[in-house]
C-alpha cells in the first residue's frame, strides 16, 4: 500500500473527522458541498499549504460554511504529512474533490 492509498484509508475510516457539533452540542457529520470542495482544491493545488489554511480560516467566520471549513482544516492537517502530497499537491486537490465520498464510508 502506498503512502496515498494509506491516507485515502485513513481518512475514509476515521469517521470522527467528518463529524461536527452543532449549537446543541449534538454531533453529526458535516455536509460537505462540491463547489466548496472544488474551490478549496483549487487554491490549494495552485496556491499550496499556507494560502489554503488562511482561506479556510477566513471561512470559519461564516455561519453557512464554519462547518465545512472546519473539516476541511482537518483535511489539510492530514496532507501535510504526506510527502506525495508536497511534492505533487494535485494530488491534494483530488483527495479535497473527493472529501464528500470519503466521508460517507466511499459511499455516495
Amino acid at each position: 500500500m502506498d503512502n496515498i492509498e494509506k491516507l485515502l484509508r485513513e481518512l475514509e475510516n476515521d469517521r470522527k473527522l467528518w463529524l461536527i457539533s452543532d449549537s446543541g452540542g449534538q454531533t453529526r457529520p458535516v455536509r460537505l458541498t462540491a463547489s466548496f470542495l472544488n474551490a478549496v482544491g483549487l487554491i490549494f493545488e495552485r496556491d499550496g499549504f499556507g494560502t489554503t489554511e488562511l482561506h479556510l480560516r477566513a471561512k470559519l467566520d461564516r455561519p453557512e460554511l464554519y462547518q465545512q471549513a472546519e473539516v476541511a482544516l482537518r483535511i489539510l492537517d492530514r496532507l501535510r504529512d504526506c510527502p506525495e502530497i508536497r511534492a505533487n499537491r494535485a494530488l491534494g486537490r483530488l483527495i479535497f474533490k473527493s472529501a464528500a465520498t470519503l466521508a460517507t464510508g466511499g459511499r455516495k
